[in-house]
């Protein structure tokens, strides 16, 4: 009798999806109100007819894991929070891309479901590229059986670089680091700069975020320890004030303090400063006759 009591008390499906469908109608409709205000903090890089259209496909979307809260439950101040957060960046809504996530978090204090704005780590590779002089490559898997020697630590090398050898059978074991590169003109040379992570690393950032056991970190774990391995390596760059805002998205899931500052990281970012191929050197009685050559470079394997 009992059981039968608990099971008519909860909700059907119908009931669900009836709730979902009428949630979804009302946001609907509050953002279409606000299209104006979303249309100025995206200027000219992005439509609000696009970006809305995105916005509402990913809103109706069931939630990645059973139990979790959906997007639709959020509140929508908070929902239109960050997606105007997300407008700002001049990034588009698209969790599927690595491009932004959007993660419901629940408020006991308030008994509310709020959404809280995470950038993805390609979002961080075309803010890095659109606003400033640094490229990020695509950041990089390393697995066990790989041939792997971690920036620095090349001996009697004045330039460390990073060696790098997939292993060509199926298997390659599991993952043990992620890598990221990151290229800028530097007085007329290119600066590469390399930063790795563990996966010890990682999963000691993922145990400190507050959606470690939800959201990204659970459904896309490689997207975030690539995210988590180009927030360390944007440290040591140069960083605008368009990433600077993109980083402070990320204060309930990446904690700074627990990105590592390994000293012999640092030193592989400030040796490769030097060129390559230095400048060739005119004699002194030859300055007047025009500009000094900055020389070639020549790349590395």
């Amino acid at each position: 009798m009992t059981t039968t009591m608990q099971k008519s008390a909860q909700p059907t499906t119908a009931v669900v999806r009836s709730a979902r469908v009428e949630k979804l109608g009302e946001l609907d409709a509050f953002f279409e109100s606000r299209k104006n205000d979303l249309a100025k903090a995206l200027g000219t890089m992005l439509s609000p007819e696009r970006v809305l259209r995105m916005w509402m496909t990913m809103l109706a979307r069931p939630p990645a894991r059973t139990g979790s809260a959906s997007l639709w439950e959020c509140t929508k101040v908070s929902l239109f929070d960050s997606l105007m957060g997300c407008a700002q960046l001049g990034l588009e809504p698209d969790p599927t891309m690595a491009i932004a996530y959007f993660v419901p978090f629940r408020n006991s204090k308030a008994g509310t479901i709020e959404c809280k704005l995470m950038v993805g780590y390609r979002g961080l590779m075309q803010i890095a590229e659109r606003d400033g002089d640094v490229m990020f490559y695509p950041p990089k898997t390393i697995y066990s059986k790989d041939e792997w020697l971690p920036p620095a630590e090349t001996p009697d090398n004045p330039a460390p670089t990073v060696l790098h050898r997939p292993y060509q059978g199926e298997d390659r074991d599991v993952p043990i680091a992620y890598l990221s590169h990151a290229v800028r003109q530097f007085c007329g040379h290119l600066m590469h700069t390399y930063w790795s992570m563990t996966t010890t690393q990682i999963n000691k950032v993922r145990a400190r975020s507050k959606a470690a056991n939800d959201g990204p970190w659970v459904t896309d774990y490689e997207a975030m320890a690539w995210k988590t391995v180009i927030r360390g390596h944007t440290k040591f760059v140069k960083q605008t004030a368009l990433m600077s805002q993109a980083i402070r998205h990320d204060e309930d899931f990446i904690d700074v303090d627990a990105l590592p500052s390994r000293p012999e990281q640092r030193v592989a970012l400030t040796e490769r400063l030097k060129p390559i191929v230095e400048p060739q050197q005119l004699p002194d009685d030859a300055a007047a006759d025009g500009p000094v050559s900055d020389g070639e470079m020549v790349e590395t394997a």
